[in-house]
């Protein structure tokens, strides 16, 4: 099997949340974008909305909900990211259209004329709120609680906040909505659900046709079935698969079957991807990404012509849409494009984990002996451990 370039974007491309200009590739929700969208257009100023991770929710809201709004006449602006929220803003100012805040304006000031000026209305969204609260509810950056009271305020009757977050980050919620009560006066909240066989079909088919990717009579029905043997599945399950199918060529029903399924083709797929990223070192490069951003520093993987082995597989990792460029300082580093992923990552590289471990183990029990290990065990134990100690001590 030969794995191909990755798609820009879509069901079949990187594993980035769906937005605007993906609109017309975004199948299967129409009915939670009508729910959300009465919602807002009801009594309720404060709406919340959950979810499992990698369900759909910041795709939903950027690829489904923002253009129904805009149909509307009504301006979304969703906020992700929370360490630097002016270069948030900047970024949300310049996707509506609008004049961005004055350098080192005050963002509760920026937001209140927005919606101010908003003739259709305001939709302010805090989407992954379960990054900006810590587990006991209190904001990590910047008081979001005061952030929208005083849009709400300024704003008059016209904005509508959503509070988007993971499922089991829900209860951290509860200080920010206790701080929010007095100005929202009516409040709802709904939770998007998994996707059922008949959605991840109808998925499946449309963006298979609008993508142009070779998909069987009947493919799209067998990887339903699959994916949802157990159960209602998420977003990003649907999407590493058909990731797999279209990258390892699986598109007729027989080579489909004789691959294993859904329920190896995670694995297989990302076993090929490491072999063409670089093999050991890009293995290493996504394991250390389960646990945080990673640079080519972390990975000291050097050729012996003096090539940086761990920049390029990290590189090739990103081309491929499984690593996405993540701030550290004055480093370029990576993190996962999405946060779904660990646990497909982790599952795929167990046996990498557990031959690191014995490694561990071993080197533990000589040292505690007193023993010296000969030149060839130390080079066997440095192949295992990956040389800079990529893999931590919780592998």
């Amino acid at each position: 099997m030969t794995v191909g370039a990755a798609p820009a974007g879509g069901l079949f491309g990187a594993f980035t949340p769906f937005d605007e200009r993906a609109a017309d590739q975004f199948f299967g929700r129409a009915d939670e974008v009508s729910l959300l969208d009465r919602l807002l257009a009801g009594e309720a100023r404060l709406v919340v909305f959950t979810g499992p991770s990698g369900v759909g929710k910041t795709s939903l809201l950027r690829a489904g909900l923002a253009p129904a709004m805009a149909r509307r006449g009504v301006a979304t602006l969703i906020l992700g990211s929370y360490q630097d929220l002016e270069r948030e803003l900047v970024r949300e100012s310049s996707r509506l259209g609008i004049a961005p805040p004055v350098p080192g304006q005050d963002p509760g000031d920026y937001l209140g004329s927005v919606a101010r000026e908003a003739k259709g209305g305001l939709v302010l969204v805090f989407d992954h709120l379960e990054d900006a609260l810590a587990p006991d509810g209190t904001f990590v950056g910047p008081d979001l609680a005061a952030l929208a009271a005083q849009v709400m305020e300024e704003g008059g009757a016209m904005p509508r906040v959503i509070l988007c977050v993971e499922d089991l980050a829900f209860a951290r919620l509860e200080p920010l909505r206790t701080a929010l009560r007095a100005r929202t006066g009516t409040r709802a909240s709904t939770a998007l659900p998994r996707l059922t066989e008949a959605q991840v079909a109808e998925i499946l088919e449309r963006s298979a046709v609008q993508s142009g990717t070779p998909f069987e009579k009947g493919l799209a029905a067998a990887v339903a079935a699959d994916l949802c043997r157990d159960g209602p599945c998420r977003a990003i399950d649907i999407q590493i698969v058909a990731r797999a199918i279209a990258d390892l060529r699986l598109g007729s029903l027989r080579r489909y079957r004789r691959s294993g399924g859904a329920a190896v083709l995670p694995s297989v797929w990302l076993d090929r991807v490491a072999v063409d990223c670089g093999g050991p070192v890009a293995r290493r490069a996504m394991i250390a990404a389960t646990r945080g951003a990673v640079d080519a520093g972390d990975l000291a993987a050097r050729g012996r012509n003096g090539r940086d082995l761990g920049a390029e597989a990290l590189a090739a990792l990103r081309a491929r849409g499984l690593l996405v460029v993540t701030p550290r300082g004055r480093r370029e580093a990576y993190g996962l494009a999405h946060p779904a992923l660990r646990e497909v990552v982790l599952a795929a590289t167990l046996p990498d984990r557990a031959r690191v471990a014995l490694a561990r183990r071993t080197l533990a029990r000589r040292r505690a002996a007193g023993e010296r290990l000969r030149l060839r065990e130390l080079l066997a134990v440095q192949r295992s451990l990956g040389g800079a100690g990529a893999l931590a001590a919780d592998d």
